[in-house]
């Protein structure tokens, strides 16, 4: 037998189906852009870690590291090292125009004989007057120490090929347009040599104030050498020269 709808009741019971049609789509939709987003930002979390490596063992060394003061009243210089560095001043040598004023030391902790890596301060009493300085003023220039600065470089690199140094290799200089050392302008000499069976490798930072030259050289075995710049980078920009 056929029962006839009244309008109303069609009315209300489409308006049911729509109703529960249109909560259907929206769970649907609400459901997809949950897992959009949470897709979304897994991608970004993983972005944001491959650009941001994990820092290197020598920065974690670094952060590590409590560093200490040391100061010399004598020759008036300042530099900040790390503790588990050991400290040494060494007695004067006769005959060297170099007065190593201290150096900091990294121990093996294998062999307390042995240093890993060192960082060492020398101060050069410059002469009076040099070759460029004689140079400038024959032109009627007053000497700069920019001037000085070059003729200690030229100086001291000649002397560092008159040790004639075991498979001596010559890397990199560096000038005073990029590089400073206490406020001044410093010029920075890189090589390579050979100690036993180990190269061992040798950044110098050089500069001059008043007449004294100073001299920052920092040593490592060359598999090594990249792994404390960051704590040599620290001490030499702490060194000060009062």
């Amino acid at each position: 037998m056929y029962i006839k709808q009244k309008p109303g009741e069609i009315i209300i019971r489409s308006s049911s189906y729509f109703m529960i049609l249109f909560v259907f789509v929206f769970s649907w939709l609400s459901i997809t852009n949950i897992l959009y987003v949470t897709q979304l930002a897994a991608a970004q979390s993983s972005s944001h870690t491959k650009s941001h490596p994990q820092s290197t063992a020598a920065e974690r060394k670094e952060s590590k590291s409590n560093f200490l003061i040391y100061e010399n009243p004598t020759y008036e210089i300042k530099i900040q090292y790390p503790a588990d560095w050991k400290k040494v001043e060494p007695q004067d040598s006769e005959g060297n125009s170099d007065k190593h004023v201290v150096e900091f030391k990294l121990l093996s902790e294998s062999d307390l004989q042995k240093d890993v890596a060192a960082l060492h301060i020398y101060i050069h009493n410059l002469p009076s007057s040099n070759i460029l300085d004689q140079f400038t003023r024959f032109f009627n220039r007053s000497p700069s120490q920019k001037t000085s600065l070059e003729g200690f470089v030229l100086s001291h690199f000649t002397s560092i090929l008159t040790k004639n140094l075991p498979n001596f290799d010559f890397i990199k200089s560096e000038s005073d347009t990029t590089a400073m050392l206490a406020g001044n302008p410093a010029h920075k000499i890189v090589y390579k040599y050979n100690v036993g069976q180990n190269d061992i490798k040798v950044m110098e930072t050089l500069t001059v104030k008043d007449d004294k030259g100073y001299i920052i050289m920092y040593t490592a075995k060359a598999p090594k050498y990249s792994n404390y710049l960051p704590i040599i980078q620290k001490m030499m920009d702490s060194f000060k020269i009062k």
